[in-house]
């Protein structure tokens, strides 16, 4: 497996660990559920909201079931979409749809409590594209460095970097893919022009 593919297969295994995690409701999602069914159910049938969707997801509430990350995504969707819901007449006079629906999905505290996990796991997304871009910043910096130290081109020097990634699956694995690319260019550095390998690039 290249080294690239290595990265790839890491990234899904990841995703997929992210997409089995599951998160159990509180306490107070299930009694603001459960206030939503009696509400819903005190009213004549023209009046009773939620789709069977949200009947659904309310009785996941009420019993408190753990949840994917996706439903809890979904139901941090269906909040940002219907918080404006809570400023019309019908609300303020009570027992309205909207409110069914919204107290339905767990109410303000599954607003926050949905809006935090969605937070934790995009602020992981993010740090990880700053890592992977401040990692390929360093890479860069230190080729330019060595480029004009050696008076070596940097687009050679990248090229050896490459093929070091490429090869680091033969590699004793003593080091990252990166050390062992780094070390390539050094030792490229060292040696030119009499090479031992890219004999090619001199």
């Amino acid at each position: 497996m290249t080294t690239s593919n290595t990265v790839r297969f890491s990234q899904l295994v990841a995703e997929r660990a992210d997409s089995e995690k599951t998160f159990k409701p509180t306490a107070d999602m299930a009694s603001n559920a459960r206030k939503a069914k009696e509400m819903r159910d005190s009213v004549p049938d023209s009046q009773k909201g939620m789709t069977a969707v949200g009947l659904r997801r309310m009785n996941q509430l009420i019993n408190r079931e753990p949840l994917s990350l996706e439903t809890v995504k979904r139901m941090y969707s269906f909040f940002e979409r219907h918080e404006v819901d809570k400023q019309s007449k019908e609300w303020k006079e009570g027992k309205s749809k909207g409110e069914q629906g919204w107290l339905g999905w767990g109410g303000d505290a599954g607003f926050r409590w949905s809006r935090s996990i969605v937070k934790q796991h995009s602020d992981k997304k993010v740090n990880e594209a700053e890592e992977k871009k401040s990692k390929k910043s360093g890479k860069d910096t230190a080729l330019a460095k060595k480029a004009e130290e050696s008076g070596i081109s940097k687009s050679k020097l990248e090229k050896v970097y490459k093929r070091g990634i490429g090869a680091w699956d033969v590699s004793p694995k003593k080091t990252t893919p990166q050390e062992w690319a780094m070390g390539r260019v050094n030792a490229f550095i060292k040696d030119y022009p009499k090479v031992r390998f890219d004999k090619d690039l001199v």
